[in-house]
């Protein structure tokens, strides 16, 4: 006789649990937040677990799905036109098919440490606006800027950051962009703002952030 098969909201809650990733954005106060070489380290997801659920069958891909994007790494230039790339085809392919994209990412971690020169550093942040436009659902957002090459050139990937969004965490350069108007954009929803080393421009100083409950500046923010 064959065991009983459990309902999809049963494997669901199961791979929920075999595959939960805990981020530091878990805390809402910056001062538990990782700094400076260790940003990145508490984030281990199981990429490994998920991917071999992906394959189990055709049941499992369809329920992991979700959970294999819920948190993204991204380190590499390369991975990250890659990532856009994907989330571009995907979100097509969903369109066509009249299907909900079950790609979520809800954690978004970036770190942009190697470019050639200041046109592939632009080139990484286009890449980043469309994966942002895709990220609906996102609710963390980390960004270290790293790279050597700083950029007068405005650039508007900023627009794409979802506008409910609850936790920020900002290490570097702003690509020439008038940073109240980007934090500006995301103020109703942000809960928790971290800022260091980010060069500062702003045509207006005043944000109003009626939901932020903690803020954090590291080594101040300075005018470029």
């Amino acid at each position: 006789m064959a065991p009983p098969a459990f309902p999809p909201e049963i494997h669901s809650l199961i791979i929920r649990f075999a595959t939960y990733t805990p981020v530091y954005f878990d805390s809402p106060d910056p001062q538990y937040w990782p700094v400076d070489g260790e940003l990145y380290s508490g984030i281990a997801a199981d990429y490994t677990t998920k991917k071999a659920l992906m394959l189990v069958s055709r049941q499992f891909r369809r329920m992991s799905l979700p959970y294999l994007y819920e948190v993204v790494e991204v380190h590499k230039s390369s991975n990250m036109h890659r990532l856009a790339e994907v989330l571009d085809m995907r979100s097509s392919e969903n369109t066509s098919s009249g299907q909900q994209n079950p790609r979520k990412i809800v954690h978004l971690f970036v770190s942009v440490l190697e470019t050639n020169d200041g046109r592939g550093k632009l080139a990484v942040f286009n890449s980043l606006g469309r994966v942002l436009t895709r990220c609906r659902s996102l609710q963390g957002f980390g960004l270290l800027d790293a790279a050597p090459y700083t950029l007068d050139t405005p650039c508007d990937w900023w627009i794409s950051i979802p506008k409910g969004i609850r936790f920020a965490d900002w290490h570097g350069s702003i690509m020439a962009c008038d940073f109240a108007q980007m934090i500006d954009g995301i103020s109703e929803s942000l809960m928790a703002l971290r800022i260091s080393k980010s060069p500062y421009q702003t045509s207006s100083p005043r944000v109003s952030l009626p939901r932020l409950t903690h803020l954090s500046i590291l080594e101040g923010i300075w005018d470029h």
